[in-house]
């Protein structure tokens, strides 16, 4: 799978002010394996914590660090994971894309993050205009 990852994600204010960890963590959760078309999956973190060799607290303050500039989202009793605005950089692109990313919506359990998924579907288009 394709995941898009703007070269302005360098010089974002906020990304520039993350620890070298939580960049590297910024940039596992958005191309690891786990990941999904519509950037809402089920991520263990001990399955991140061994994919990038660190400890336990570094991911735990890289996530924290994370989610405090809002660019991502944690469930920790479902190990459901939110990155906020992914679907601003990577809209689905074709009805194919979009059978797809229902399919994902019905594979995540019950979490509150599916408030925070709807509202970024609300934010930010969904489909390319060409397919809506």
């Amino acid at each position: 799978m394709y995941t898009k990852i703007e070269h302005t994600f360098w010089t974002d204010r906020e990304t520039r002010n993350l620890s070298i960890i939580a960049k590297l963590v910024f940039l596992y959760v958005l191309s690891c394996k786990h990941r999904n078309i519509i950037g809402i999956y089920n991520l263990p973190a001990g399955y991140a914590i061994y994919d990038l060799n660190v400890e336990p607290k570094e991911y735990d303050t890289a996530m924290a660090e994370l989610a405090e500039v809002n660019s991502v989202c944690f469930d920790s009793a479902t190990d459901i994971i939110l990155i906020n605005n992914y679907l601003k950089y990577n809209p689905l692109e074709s009805p194919t894309q979009i059978t797809s990313a229902i399919k994902c919506v019905a594979e995540i359990p019950p979490t509150p993050l599916m408030k925070e998924l709807i509202n970024t579907l609300i934010k930010h288009t969904l489909i390319k205009p060409e397919y809506s």
